[in-house]
């Protein structure tokens, strides 16, 4: 871990530093919602993209920072590609995150000043089928069922 201390200042993550330059928040509580009220949107340079076949993929710039294959027949995937296309996704980063058995840990993190979070905009680059429906982009005039 690339660290950096300001004169009189705390020990803060080269992590940490560029996602609070960029609009992350920090973040003093592991508290999912708590997280979700004072988050605010991330700067610009970050984007989640989204491909018909469930792909997401978190970008900073050019950069793939992270990115994961849904299953876009599995219902659970599907209502979370349909309900990330109306709204910016929570993301969470930081220092001294950890990985249960349940999901994420953040409670250490926030403890200790280094959990961050941004609200990131999705920008799909095809169409994300609804469950159940085809998974086919479709074109201006075609009847739903015909492609």
């Amino acid at each position: 871990m690339l660290s950096s201390r300001e004169p009189g200042g705390e020990l803060t993550s080269a992590l940490v530093a560029a996602l609070l330059s960029q609009g992350f928040q920090l973040c003093m509580s592991g508290d999912y919602g708590e997280m979700l009220q004072q988050s605010s949107p991330a700067g610009t340079v970050f984007a989640i993209t989204t491909t018909p076949q469930g792909l997401i993929s978190l970008r900073a710039g050019e950069a793939t920072m992270y990115r994961e294959q849904l299953d876009i027949a599995n219902p659970d995937d599907a209502t979370w590609l349909d309900a990330a296309m109306n709204a910016a996704v929570l993301v969470i980063g930081g220092d001294n995150l950890t990985l249960a058995g349940s999901g994420l840990n953040t409670d250490t993190a926030a403890r200790l000043g280094t959990l961050v979070t941004g609200l990131v905009p999705v920008l799909a680059s095809g169409v994300i089928p609804h469950h159940g429906t085809s998974a086919m982009p479709r074109r201006a005039g075609d009847r739903p069922g015909t492609n």
